[in-house]
């Protein structure tokens, strides 16, 4: 819907002129503070997940400082292999700016993918996760990432600064790794035969997200 995906972006997710949806950092005093803005979308996000009926939870990886580094985490359970994994992510943070691009787009789009997948079941288990952090160095996911190692996530999918095609219809499927290739090509035969309007192309490419944790650990996204 992308009436839904719209009202998020712009009415859960602070993403008008003077929102700020950042982290600050004292370093000479160690004091960490999120925004009253970031703490908002996060709460948002939250009852997003819970009003879907996922298994809804903050993954608070600084827990020494409190409402501070939180990943937000709504999980749909697989039905036949429940241990095998697949992770969609967007970080939420932005760097003290409404960041409706960056990240806010990917943001909205991890939440409406919730809405559509969570009506259905399937096979494997899904967690829909926001990350914290990603612009301070991709320290939510890269907590997470170590965290959560012995897991088996078989899949990593990254949106970040999605929708900025200025209605070319186009949309890049990239990755770090010529080992992923495989999936990029799967996934751009889905698009071909599920959105033709939709001209996919593929990339590998350096760019520098939350995808970089899991990357580096062997996982394919």
């Amino acid at each position: 819907s992308l009436e839904r995906y719209t009202a998020n972006l712009r009415d859960s997710l602070f993403t008008l002129e003077g929102d700020d949806r950042g982290n600050t950092y004292d370093w000479s005093t160690g004091n960490h503070t999120s925004s009253a803005q970031l703490k908002a979308a996060r709460a948002a996000i939250y009852s997003h997940f819970q009003a879907l009926g996922l298994d809804t939870r903050y993954d608070h990886y600084r827990p020494s400082v409190s409402d501070f580094g939180m990943n937000v985490i709504g999980e749909l359970r697989g039905t036949l292999s429940p241990d095998e994994i697949v992770i969609v992510g967007g970080h939420y943070d932005s760097v003290g700016n409404p960041g409706a691009c960056d990240n806010a787009s990917g943001t909205a789009a991890v939440m409406e993918l919730a809405s559509v997948l969570s009506k259905y079941g399937f096979e494997r288990t899904i967690r829909f996760i926001c990350w914290d952090e990603e612009e301070s160095g991709h320290i939510g996911s890269q907590a997470y990432a170590e965290a959560h190692q012995s897991e088996n996530i078989i899949l990593y999918f990254n949106l970040d600064g999605i929708g900025q095609d200025r209605g070319s219809r186009k949309v890049r499927v990239g990755s770090q790794s010529e080992s992923n290739r495989p999936l990029m090509n799967a996934y751009i035969a889905l698009l071909a035969a599920y959105s033709p309007q939709i001209t996919a192309m593929d990339a590998i490419e350096n760019d520098n997200s939350d995808h970089n944790e899991f990357q580096n650990r062997g996982i394919p996204n």
